[in-house]
């Protein structure tokens, strides 16, 4: 799967604020002011970084791929985010990672969202130390086990294909590990019994209680860890 960076959106600009506009607007301008979704193709840079910071947004459609570029020209992928998402925070006035549309996507720039994007914030952070977890602390397994849960969503049903919009080598970025190790813990999940392939990619999902228990680190004893 390509990774560059290649087609950065350009956003609208915001309308003019008349000195003497009417402290009272009707529901219907207030409508027409409100910040419309964003439609993005795939391979589309929604934002980059040292970009100056617009966000946050909400993920509508599609997926998105959020990376920071290490030295040596190392990639770390941050988080691959799906429908319901927020992303794009940012604590200073710059971006200070990347994010590109996996697939066509559309999202809503929520802009200064108040109370809204506080309570946001905080799942952000939450999500964050997950992750810090994740890679600090969980074996190759339980990782892949708690990445494939999360792709999942709350609403997916055991027998269902789940898509993957990210390659192999990407989860491994994303995991802190190596394309190897990926796919070995791929073919002991299918040999466990808790998924099969679905064609080059993308994966039925057979058990879920079994990946759960991986992912909390109850696992049968045959399982691959490295």
């Amino acid at each position: 799967m390509e990774s560059a960076l290649a087609r950065p959106i350009s956003f609208p600009l915001a309308p003019p604020h008349g000195r003497d506009a009417p402290r009272r607007r009707s529901r219907e301008a207030f409508a027409n002011n409100a910040p419309a979704p964003l439609g993005l193709a795939r391979g589309d840079v929604l934002f980059a970084v040292g970009a100056r910071a617009r966000g946050p947004f909400r993920l509508l459609e599609g997926t998105f791929m959020i990376s920071r570029t290490l030295p040596g020209a190392r990639r770390q992928i941050l988080d691959i985010a799906g429908p319901g998402r927020l992303i794009g925070f940012c604590a200073g006035a710059r971006q200070d990672c990347d994010a590109v549309a996996l697939t066509p996507a559309k999202v809503l720039p929520l802009g200064a969202a108040g109370s809204a994007q506080s309570e946001a914030m905080l799942a952000e952070i939450a999500r964050l130390r997950d992750l810090a977890a994740l890679l600090g602390r969980k074996t190759a397994i339980e990782r892949l086990a708690t990445f494939l849960l999360q792709m999942m969503g709350e609403d997916f049903r055991a027998g269902g294909r789940l898509e993957m919009p990210v390659s192999r080598q990407d989860i491994a970025d994303h995991l802190g590990l190596v394309t190897e190790t990926v796919s070995r813990n791929f073919l002991a999940l299918k040999e466990l019994g808790a998924l099969k392939r679905a064609g080059r990619e993308d994966v039925i999902i057979l058990d879920i209680a079994l990946l759960q228990k991986l992912a909390a680190g109850i696992a049968p004893e045959n399982h691959c860890v490295d």
